[in-house]
């Protein structure tokens, strides 16, 4: 009951999507409509292996009574190789800042070699 609570409360982030519209976001890698940060809250409320075998006799056939948390793991489960897709979108979209915050510390070292290069004080300590 908790983790569902949980999970409607992390879908009220998608105030202007519905839960098949997520679904769609997600097979699309769609990053106008689920930022990372959404995207790391649907990762981390992805359905448990135990919620999968009570949801199966489900998947085609949804009932009108289940509930939003419910529906929404129904959708995920049809995405083939969610956890896969969503890490590999997760690392695509950190990539960029990762590489930036590289290249700050490569010019930081680079830097700091070149003053030691050009201490003449440090040369005769060596």
């Amino acid at each position: 009951m908790r983790r569902s609570n949980n999970i409607c409360i992390m879908l009220s982030r998608f105030a202007d999507l519905n839960i098949s519209q997520i679904k769609e976001a997600i097979v699309d890698l769609d990053e106008t409509k689920i930022s990372l940060d959404d995207l790391q809250a649907i990762e981390h409320f992805l359905p448990t292996p135990d919620e999968e075998k009570l949801l199966l006799p489900y998947k085609e056939n949804t009932p009108p009574n289940l509930g939003k948390a419910e529906k929404f793991a129904l959708q995920l489960l049809q995405v083939s190789d969610l956890q896969k897709r969503i890490q590999a979108w997760e690392v695509k979209r950190s990539f960029s800042s990762r590489i930036t915050s590289l290249n700050e510390s490569l010019d930081t070292i680079k830097k700091a070699c070149k003053d030691l290069k050009d201490n003449n004080l440090f040369q005769k300590f060596l």
